[in-house]
């Protein structure tokens, strides 16, 4: 029988992922020659990954390039979560 339902948790609801996603925008600017601080963080944070894009593009100055920083962002968070692992929320 399939399932009646799936969750997909993009935002933190079931699992703790923030952490990892800050260590992965931390390295995903650093591969870029550039510092990630709690302004970044705040522009960035809830947002949809076609929303992150552009910022991303400002933030690191790679006009046109938002597609490609965030598949390289998402394969940070993942070796990071791999890596760590994650706890489900209370």
């Amino acid at each position: 029988m399939p399932p009646a339902a799936i969750v997909f948790d993009c935002d933190g609801l079931l699992l703790d992922t923030e952490g990892s996603w800050s260590v992965g925008q931390a390295g995903l600017f650093a591969r870029h020659g550039r510092e990630f601080g709690p302004e970044h963080k705040q522009a960035l944070v809830g947002r949809s990954m076609l929303e992150a894009g552009p910022i991303y593009e400002r933030f690191l100055d790679l006009p046109g390039h938002g597609t490609e920083l965030t598949d390289e962002l998402v394969k940070l968070v993942v070796a990071e979560l791999g890596r760590t692992g994650c706890a489900p929320m209370p």
